[in-house]
């Protein structure tokens, strides 16, 4: 009986140590992502960060090399995958700053200093991207929601039009968490496609390589057009 005692006793320390651990991993995380999103010049990599910051390093894969769905031997950079509880969430990152005026199915207007311009829709840039990892887990069998999300990451930015997957920085994590709420991935299944995205995606090294063998192979072509033969 004493035995008994004492490692029911065991138990509820082991417990109660592990709750504490959990509330301070989650109090540090809300500490550094506000200090995070106090940054004025934020580079390209501040998603990429915002996201480790605010879910933990394992649910993000930044950034991902896929093969186009549209066009064979066409490779698509990704700026960030999260697999959670809600489903794998694609991420664009737009780090301009200004104010923008999101139309629905049309293109956009970016007004910053008085002047505006017309760009393409961030999600239409990003539908290529989401079709890539739409097909690669479709290959594997895994039918699972895959989210199409758009950040506009500057510090001072703001935008017209409410879509539920448009946010600014400081509502990325906070959309995250509200996806998660349905519970569409069990933390098996979450865990199996994370390892099978990074098992899958191009090594960056690769893109490099294919980049630098590009760049020799219209040197060489240049070089060709530039040759003169010295008996003509």
């Amino acid at each position: 009986m004493k035995i008994l005692l004492a490692i029911i006793v065991i138990l509820a320390v082991l417990l109660s140590l592990a709750a504490v651990i959990a509330i301070a991993l989650i109090l540090k995380s809300s500490i550094d992502t506000d200090r995070l999103l106090q940054t004025v010049n934020r580079p390209r990599s501040f998603v990429r960060s915002l996201l480790r910051v605010g879910l933990g390093r394992y649910p993000v894969i930044a950034p991902v090399y896929l093969p186009s769905p549209d066009a064979p031997g066409r490779i698509v950079r990704i700026d960030a995958i999260t697999v959670t509880r809600g489903g794998v969430t694609v991420v664009k990152s737009v780090p301009e700053p200004g104010h923008y005026v999101n139309l629905p199915y049309s293109n956009w207007q970016l007004h910053t200093g008085g002047s505006a311009m017309m760009i393409l829709s961030p999600f239409a840039l990003n539908n290529e991207a989401w079709r890539a990892v739409t097909a690669l887990l479709t290959s594997n069998g895994y039918t699972v929601p895959v989210h199409n999300l758009v950040v506009l990451s500057a510090y001072d930015v703001s935008f017209a039009n409410y879509e539920e997957l448009l946010v600014t920085a400081d509502e990325l994590i906070p959309c995250i968490r509200s996806l998660d709420r349905s519970r569409s991935l069990s933390l098996r299944r979450m865990w199996e496609i994370r390892k099978f995205i990074r098992q899958n995606r191009i090594d960056p090294r690769r893109i490099k390589r294919l980049a630098e063998q590009q760049m020799y192979a219209q040197g060489q072509m240049q070089a060709g057009r530039n040759y003169r033969n010295p008996d003509q």
